[in-house]
């Protein structure tokens, strides 16, 4: 995930029920690709599904405890502070015991707490900038936005993919 150095302001896009549509679409899109997927070949070098499903959630898990920070008015919370590419290696390896079924519930129930988080946040905090869990500072919605984009990306990626399941994608998952 490479984040934006200077984020969008706040648009019509904003609101949170369009948000969190937006964002449950492309959650959507990856659960169907996953039954179609040989879960395990690699999607990306050293990278199963398992792998990347453990990146996603280690995002959505960073973005959990930001904005539970935010929401309290405590000192923000920078799980990403070792840059994102530390980041995205010790999220997966933390979950590298994790069996699919593991992984695929904690993907799941992570993504379930954070779309509660957002849906129960006052209006004040949910326009109200913050810093995201690798360090630059925007609104929720664009900190949604970016994630949503994230998946989208992978989403796109384990298309291709299944075009061509004998080889990885020729880049990194992340």
């Amino acid at each position: 995930m490479n984040p934006p150095l200077i984020l969008q302001k706040p648009n019509d896009k904003d609101d949170k029920d369009i948000l969190l549509l937006s964002f449950e679409k492309t959650r959507l899109k990856i659960e169907k690709l996953l039954n179609k997927s040989d879960l395990n070949k690699e999607l990306y070098p050293g990278w199963t599904i398992r792998h990347l499903l453990a990146h996603i959630t280690g995002w959505d898990e960073a973005t959990i405890e930001s904005l539970r920070a935010h929401i309290a008015g405590q000192p923000p919370i920078i799980p990403a502070d070792k840059g994102i590419n530390e980041f995205n290696s010790r999220t997966v390896k933390a979950r590298q015991n994790m069996d699919y079924v593991q992984v695929i519930h904690e993907w799941q129930s992570q993504r379930k707490l954070l779309r509660v988080i957002i849906e129960k946040m006052p209006k004040d905090k949910f326009v109200e900038p913050l810093i995201f869990p690798w360090g630059i500072k925007g609104t929720v919605a664009s900190l949604i936005n970016i994630l949503r984009e994230h998946e989208e990306e992978h989403a796109q990626d384990i298309t291709e993919w299944l075009k061509h399941t004998d080889e990885p994608l020729g880049k990194v998952g992340y």
